[in-house]
């Protein structure tokens, strides 16, 4: 076996070339977020009670103002970003500079039956909560035709 050969982040059944080769053919479309362990992403729990949905998302490390949510056409849309930059300085001049960067946005499809002006959200301590009113969803009338 090949020691000189660089393992792809790729779930791998057969270690040999032949599954290399494989790995780099499905990686574009499988795209960067397949890869990414699900520990990195942020903690979503959606709940459903009579009357509405409520969805709480922990986003650690952002402020109010970076959180951005929408709604548009039966889908809700959480999108948060945050840059950050610090400098450390000694006698005037710059010894350390660090920045950082993270973002994140998720889309859910909940369908038309959302009252998406009374949409309630609140973010506090790196959480954030949603409560999505449903609209009141009148069955269907069965309408008898009359066959000529």
């Amino acid at each position: 076996m090949r020691t000189d050969v660089k393992k792809s982040g790729f779930p791998s059944l057969l270690d040999n070339d032949f599954d290399n080769l494989f790995q780099g053919f499905f990686r574009p479309v499988l795209g960067g977020d397949f890869l990414k362990p699900a520990s990195q992403l942020p903690a979503v729990d959606i709940h459903e009670t009579k009357d509405n949905y409520v969805l709480t998302a922990e986003l650690p490390g952002f402020s109010k103002e970076d959180v951005q949510v929408s709604f548009h056409n039966g889908k809700l849309t959480i999108a948060a970003e945050h840059q950050e930059e610090t400098e450390k300085k000694q006698e005037g001049q710059a010894v350390l500079t660090e920045r950082r960067y993270g973002s994140y946005s998720r889309t859910f499809q909940f369908g038309s039956n959302i009252a998406e002006h009374d949409i309630d959200a609140a973010y506090q301590d790196g959480v954030l909560r949603l409560v999505l009113p449903k609209t009141a969803t009148s069955e269907p009338e069965v309408r008898k035709i009359e066959v000529r």
